[in-house]
Formats: structure tokens, sequence, C-alpha cells
């Protein structure tokens, strides 16, 4: 599967997610380790220790009641043996207490055969105790001190011994139990170490992969933005997925296409404009030269109309002299000075006419070369639209 076709949203989500369970295997991992180093420690809390405290419990018993006996059979007074007698069943029922405390942690084979050794000996132990009151009731210091201090010797070392080897036995598990959970600590720091630098590792390549899926095709779609900001319209824009870097893409590859679009409708409406321009510097020239020729003939016109106005002028004068020379027809060179005068107002306003004219067909010559530079104008911006068209092309 392309996961170009993915969202960058669910892209970053798939990532953060297995980083996530990650995180979570290594915390399930870790609270397993844990719990184990703490059965261990349970184990040496409520076994072990409270075993080994309660054989120490019994070890001192054991030599406070041979404390008790040893008293007994060096006090030469019988009186007192009551006295011991009281204090040791009170031993003998802390004894009694305490060894029912420890059949509670009584569970391996070692442990029972242990322990049967011990109350083999304890028994032969009590017995031997009872035989020392009643040799003491009777006096009989010597059969006390050699009951005591002999026969009983054995089987105090005995007991003792299956005391020492109690406590050897459970010193030895609670040591076991340290080097099991030292080892268990030492596994599972390894193991977690492992899997901190393999989360690590995979939290920078999903970043790693992320960045680039993203990065990558952004850069891609800058350069072609600056290649279109340019005016360079060549550039193919590949198209890839279905995340919003793609939908960018592709609205570049619109927008690309559109101005190309433009481009060409553009050079063809130049084309046209200069196809026109042309006609219309043409038609331009051709009226040029028609009201040139038009100036001209005006312009004779008004010479012609001045010399007129000369002949007509000259014409007034003799009617002048005639007036004076004959007075018979001064009625009626009065009447012809008066259409003569009408006559040459008549032509000056003709003459101020044409005039006006005239200074309409300079503008109009004005104008038709303001026209040309229009034209040149076009033609260079037709020019530089036919060179964008060949770019874009």
């Amino acid at each position: 599967m392309n996961l170009r076709n993915l969202t960058i949203a669910r892209r970053a989500g798939l990532g953060f997610t297995l980083i996530s369970l990650l995180v979570a295997l290594l915390g399930w991992f870790a609270v397993v380790q844990m719990q184990a180093i703490r059965q261990s420690e349970v184990a040496v809390e409520t076994n072990w220790v409270p075993s080994l405290r309660v054989i120490s419990d019994v070890r001192e018993i054991m030599l406070r009641i041979r404390t008790i006996s040893l008293r007994m059979a060096l006090d030469p007074d019988p009186a007192n043996t009551a006295t011991y007698q009281g204090q040791m069943d009170t031993r003998l029922k802390d004894l009694d207490s305490k060894l029912t405390v420890l059949d509670g942690f009584i569970d391996t084979p070692e442990e029972k055969a242990l322990a049967q050794a011990f109350r083999t000996s304890l028994a032969e132990y009590r017995s031997g105790l009872n035989s020392s009151f009643e040799l003491a009731r009777q006096k009989d210091l010597a059969g006390l001190n050699k009951l005591l201090l002999v026969d009983m010797k054995q089987v105090v070392e005995t007991s003792g011994k299956a005391l020492a080897d109690f406590g050897d036995l459970y010193g030895k598990q609670i040591d076991a139990e340290g080097k099991a959970a030292k080892a268990q600590y030492d596994r599972s720091l390894q193991i977690i170490i492992v899997f901190v630098i393999i989360a690590a590792l995979a939290t920078i390549g999903l970043a790693l992969w992320l960045t680039r899926g993203i990065v990558r095709p952004l850069e891609r779609a800058v350069r072609t933005a600056e290649h279109v900001a340019e005016g360079d319209l060549s550039q193919q824009i590949q198209v890839e997925g279905n995340d919003e870097v793609t939908r960018l893409q592709r609205a570049l590859q619109q927008m690309q296409n559109n101005l190309r679009s433009a481009m060409r409708h553009i050079s063809d409406s130049a084309t046209q404009l200069a196809s026109a321009a042309t006609e219309l510097n043409s038609v331009t020239e051709d009226s040029y030269r028609g009201l040139h020729q038009q100036n001209a003939e005006i312009e004779q016109a008004a010479t012609a109309v001045n010399e007129m106005t000369s002949a007509v002028e000259e014409v007034a004068r003799n009617a002048a002299s005639t007036c004076d020379a004959s007075t018979q027809t001064s009625d009626s060179a009065r009447a012809g000075q008066t259409r003569v005068l009408e006559t040459v107002d008549s032509i000056q306003t003709l003459t101020h006419d044409v005039q006006g004219t005239a200074g309409l067909v300079r503008n109009l010559v004005e104008q038709s070369q303001d026209i040309g530079k229009v034209l040149d104008v076009i033609r260079a911006i037709a020019e530089q639209t036919n060179l964008l068209a060949l770019n874009a092309a």
C-alpha cells in the first residue's frame, strides 16, 4: 500500500500509534519484571526471613532452657527445684509456640527432614530434663551433673546442629532469592535498555519517514511554483498519492494548465490585435495622405480667395475714383460699392472659414501622427506577447 494515499493526519496517527504500542509494550514488560522481583521479595519477607527469625527464637529458647538446667545442676539447694521447674515449663511452652509457628513455614522435603530430626532430639532432650528434675528432687547431685553434662551432651549437640542446619538452609534460600532477584533485575534492565533503544530508533525512523513524506513533495511543489513565477510553464508536475500535499500539487498543475491556456489565448489575441493594428495603420496612412492632399487644395483655395480679395479692393479703389469723376453715376456707383463691400465681406468670411478648416486639418494631421505612435506601441506589445507564447509552448 502506498502510504501517500493516506492523509498526513492519518500517517501521523499511525506513527504515533506504533510509538504508543512500543511504549505500552515496554511498560508491560517492566511491570511483569517488577512483579517477578516483587514476588521474590515477598517470598523473602513472608517466608524465609520469618522462618529464620523463628529459628533464631527457638535457638534462643533452647539456650535459655540449657542455662536453667545448668543453674539447677550447680545449685545445691533442692528447695529451688520448683522455681527452676516453673521457669523450665514457661520456656518449654514458648518453645512449643515457636515450633507451631515454624510448622507453618515448613513445606519442602529438606525442611521437613530437618524438623523431624530436631523434634526427635528435642523429645530426647525433654525426657532428659524430666529425669534431671527427678534427680534434683532426690538430691542426687552427682547423677544430675552426669545427666546434664555428659549424657545429654550428644542430644544438645544434635538439636543445636538441627537448628544450625535450619538457619543455614534459610540463609541459603535468602541468598538464592537475592541472587535470583538481582539476576532478574539485571536481565530486565538489559531488556528495557534494548527496548528503549528500539523505541528511540523507531521514533527517529518514523519522524524521518513522516518528514520526508511531507517535505520532499513540498520541495517539488515549491520548485514548480518558482518556475511558474519566473514565467517558465514547461515544467511537468508529478502527482501521486491522495494526501494534502498531493492536492496542492494538483492545484499547481491546474493553475499551470490554466496559465498555459491563458497565454495561448493572449497570443492569439495579440496576433489578431497586430493584424488589426496593421490594417488601422494602413487606413490611417491613407487618411493622412488624403488629409494632406485636402490641406493642399484648401491652401490653394485660400490663395485664390486672397487674390480675389486684392482684385475686389482694386475694383473698389477704381470705383471710388470713378465716383469722383462722374457725379451723374454717383447713385449707381454707391449702389455698386455697397454690393462690392458686401461681396468683400462675404469673401472675408469665406477666408476665415477656409483658415478654420486649415486649422482643423492640421489638428487631424497631428492626431494621425499620435495614432501612428499608438500603433508602434501595439506592435511592441504584440511582439512581447508572441515571445511569452513561445516560452509557454
